[in-house]
């Protein structure tokens, strides 16, 4: 299959922990903050990941995951 087809993530909006799983291995994370500055990276090497956001200020985020030589962005809200 390719990266991404069955991607989840939740909660949205995220009060600490986001979790993270695929069919393909996710590679890393990259979350930046509305501005583009990144607040958080982190290698993860396997199908699912928890993400803690408890340290970030409440807002709107961006997400970029990587696997297969793939990315995906998406949306996250910390409350």
């Amino acid at each position: 299959g390719f990266a991404f087809d069955n991607f989840r993530y939740s909660p949205n909006p995220v009060k600490s922990v986001l979790r993270l799983t695929d069919d393909s291995t996710i590679e890393s994370i990259t979350v930046s903050s509305v501005l583009g500055q990144t607040v958080l990276e982190k290698s993860i090497h396997s199908l699912d990941a928890d993400i803690d956001f408890s340290a970030l200020s409440p807002g709107v985020y961006l997400v970029k995951a990587t696997a297969n030589a793939s990315t995906k962005t998406f949306k996250v809200v910390k409350e």
